[in-house]
């Protein structure tokens, strides 16, 4: 879906929003969330190289995880979107 997105609305996205499976065991959602941390690196690093082609200059990229692949994310957003554009990391309890 992302793919059918790209020419329409190329750097045109102000705000891209993604809560990715969190790959743990403790969780209800219904959703395949058992993850190998390799599986799981490759499936967000996919959709976030795609996402990176509709956001605009000023656009932002948010992302949803507990600490179970925090770091995993954190590694993912770093390469693909460059470390010097991670503004903030904000812990909800």
């Amino acid at each position: 879906l992302l793919g059918l997105l790209q020419e329409k609305y190329r750097e045109g996205v102000k705000c891209i929003y993604i809560d990715p499976p969190y790959n743990a065991d403790a969780t209800s959602i219904l959703y395949k969330n058992e993850f190998r941390h390799s599986s799981w690196m490759s499936l967000i690093a996919d959709r976030v190289l795609t996402s990176k082609n509709l956001l605009g200059q000023s656009g932002i990229f948010c992302a949803t995880i507990d600490d179970y692949e925090y770091t995993n994310l954190q590694i993912i957003l770093s390469v693909i979107l460059g470390e010097e554009n991670n503004l903030a990391t904000v812990i909800i309890f």
